[in-house]
This record gives structure tokens, C-alpha cells and sequence, in this order.
């Protein structure tokens, strides 16, 4: 394999052979990490009314290759209100114990010219009281949908946005299994 890849990236653009290396190497662990839903989990989402959308991570170079944070925000609050699941506003959110918040995290890195590598993670982040202190509390992550991680031509960064739709229906599934659980304990 190491042959191979020396071959290949000798006979190519060194940001090309980086991009493809690093892509294989993701898929060969995880494209899509497989995030089990633990009961501590879903009991985290159990009561939450709803959530506030969050997008961090969308650089500006990807911006003028159109992709956008509010974009995305747009999607997935979309999603959200076909599932009929509240995309509280920041006003919400503030009011709202826990200020539950679904967090879309973007990492991309320009492998090229052309290439881009990008990892993609979903996560629920509460704020939650610290046990040994319990006047401390901190905004952490209570769920996550997992990790995507893949490389895109840069033409074609705004496919990024059909990319984040799995990773959403997993938070809404755990949503809703979440709220079918806690009434089944009323």
C-alpha cells in the first residue's frame, strides 16, 4: 500500500494525493462514524421542548464557493419543523432551562485548488451541572450524530448541504424515541 501511494503521489498534484490519502484513510476507519444513541443519551433529550440551530465552521473561502452558515441553518431548521420538532429562536433558547442547542460543526480544509477535505459532526450541547461542584455549570455535549468526514471538489461545496440531512434525521429520531420514552414514564 505505502508503494502505491508513493506511485500515486508522485504521479499527481501533492494536495490531490494528501486529499486522497486522507479520504481513504477516513474511509477505511469511519465515513460515517456510527454514533450509538446510549439511554443517558436519550435521557438528555427527554424533556427539551425544543432546540436553538447552531453553525460554526464555515470559512469564508467556502462561503464564496456557496456555502453558507445561514444556508445551513436554514436547512436544518426545515428538516426540524417537518418533524414538527421546535427550532427555538435565541430569545427561546435563552429562556429555556438547559439551553439546549443542536451544534452542526464544520472542519474543512482546502487539500487543493479543487479539492476539499471536510469533517461534519451533530451534536446536542446543554448546559449541565458539574457533580463535584454543583454551582458550576458547564455547555457540554449531551448526544451526537457521529462524525462525517469526506472530500468534495470545491465547485462543489454547497453538496455539503444534502450531506447534513442523515446526521439531522439521527437527532430527530433520537428526539423522538426521547419523547416516546419520558411519556411512557409519566
Amino acid at each position: 500500500m505505502l508503494h502505491t501511494t508513493r506511485r500515486f503521489a508522485s504521479s499527481t498534484a501533492p494536495g490531490v494525493a494528501v486529499a486522497v490519502i486522507v479520504a481513504a484513510a477516513a474511509a477505511a476507519s469511519v465515513s460515517i462514524a456510527q454514533a450509538q444513541t446510549s439511554e443517558m443519551q436519550l435521557q438528555s433529550l427527554s424533556v427539551i421542548p425544543g432546540v436553538y440551530v447552531e453553525v460554526d465552521g464555515v470559512t469564508t473561502q467556502a462561503e464564496r464557493n456557496g456555502l453558507s452558515s445561514d444556508s445551513l441553518r436554514a436547512d436544518i431548521v426545515a428538516l426540524l419543523d417537518r418533524a414538527e420538532i421546535l427550532a427555538l429562536t435565541k430569545p427561546q433558547w435563552q429562556q429555556t432551562i438547559g439551553n439546549p442547542g443542536l451544534h452542526l460543526s464544520f472542519q474543512l480544509l482546502a487539500a487543493s485548488q479543487h479539492i476539499y477535505i471536510y469533517s461534519i459532526t451533530l451534536e446536542v450541547r446543554q448546559l449541565t451541572r458539574l457533580m463535584r461542584d454543583s454551582t458550576k455549570m458547564v455547555y457540554t455535549r449531551t448526544w451526537g450524530s457521529g462524525n462525517m468526514v469526506g472530500t468534495v471538489p470545491t465547485g462543489s461545496l454547497t453538496s455539503l448541504r444534502q450531506r447534513i440531512r442523515p446526521l439531522v434525521q439521527r437527532f430527530i429520531s433520537a428526539y423522538r424515541t426521547a419523547g416516546s420514552q419520558s411519556r411512557r414514564r409519566a
